[in-house]
């Protein structure tokens, strides 16, 4: 059945101003003062009835890239994953000609900034953000997209966009064999609360590897941040306890060292201590962490390939593409 497309008209008459002012807001124009409680009646207006862009018509230009990126600075704070990836595409794109522009999702404002990104007129879009992703995808425009490490769909379910993934499920694994076969027994996993695919997936795969094994494993739960309460449950940790201790992240295994150090704790002798990710700073600490290796540049590599694909008028077929990782030993093992 033939659905009516939305208009400004009808967001007008829904938020009670006028065409203009929708238009305004809409196109996120500064030079005129509206406001905050008519910006946020208009934008709740446009959402109900399912307002979505038409992209401007293509005129010739360079093709440009854009990657849309969650909150940077919190992010990076994490995982150097995302940030690598991001600097490695837009070397690859650079060196092609091909434009490449970046954005930190505003979930706040996301119809002003969506217009924003499509006056650039995007071969393609990168992002991890799935709020990002699930507003892209109900726009339903065609423009491919690439979704970093996110989460698969229900089976039955079919794609619109393109999931690429580091192989979490094989990051367990390592983990759990590097471990054992350095002699470790007794595993205490530092996760967050989540039920994330790719937390699950290393959970889980190091759970089965290393009880499989013949080792013994427990969890206990940290918030991803919380770095200072980190230090303090290690600082006081019972080394009767466990022999090692593999972590989701970087992260979370630098401030638990810190940890270990203020109570004296030999490390590995008494405590071995394995990450993920190859945060940049692993490498200067003492001891030096022992972790994975995502290949940045390997995911970045990929992702150009299918996007120079489609800027030489190539298809977009939706799909998911796995990319391999390894460990890199360290002194913390």
């Amino acid at each position: 059945m033939y659905k009516k497309r939305v208009t400004l008209k009808d967001i007008a008459e829904a938020a009670g101003v006028s065409s203009t002012t929708v238009s305004i807001i809409i196109n996120g124009r500064s030079d005129v003062k509206i406001g905050k409680e008519t910006k946020s009646r208009v934008l709740k207006a446009a959402e109900v009835l399912g307002y979505s862009i038409t992209p401007p018509k293509k005129h010739h230009v360079s093709p440009i890239v854009c990657f849309i990126h969650e909150n940077v600075v919190q992010d990076n704070i994490g995982t150097s994953f995302f940030s690598r990836v991001s600097t490695h595409l837009r070397t690859l794109c650079e060196k092609s000609d091909l434009g490449f522009l970046e954005f930190e999702y505003n979930e706040s404002i996301r119809l002003q900034q969506y217009q924003t990104i499509l006056t650039y007129q995007p071969v393609a879009l990168v992002s991890y953000s799935a709020g990002f992703v699930t507003f892209h995808e109900n726009q339903k425009n065609g423009i491919p997209l690439f979704y970093l490490q996110g989460e698969r769909l229900p089976s039955g379910k079919n794609r619109t966009s393109s999931l690429f993934m580091v192989d979490d499920y094989r990051i367990g694994q390592l983990g759990a064999q590097h471990l054992f076969f350095q002699g470790y027994r007794s595993c205490g996993l530092i996760f967050p609360d989540s039920s994330a695919r790719c937390i699950h997936q290393r959970l889980t795969s190091f759970k089965e590897t290393f009880t499989s094994l013949g080792g013994e494993v427990a969890n206990i739960t940290f918030n991803i941040d919380d770095h200072t309460g980190l230090v303090k449950w290690f600082q006081q940790w019972d080394r009767t306890k466990f022999d090692s201790f593999y972590f989701f992240s970087d992260a979370m295994a630098v401030p638990a060292i810190r940890g270990l150090q203020l109570q004296q704790c030999p490390i590995p002798e008494e405590a071995a201590i394995l990450g993920t990710d190859n945060l940049y700073w692993g490498q200067y600490i003492h001891p030096s962490l022992t972790t994975m290796d995502l290949h940045e540049n390997v995911f970045a590599g990929r992702l150009y390939e299918e996007i120079k694909s489609i800027v030489q008028g190539g298809k977009f077929y939706p799909g998911e593409i796995t990319i391999p990782v390894d460990l890199i030993q360290r002194e913390s093992t």
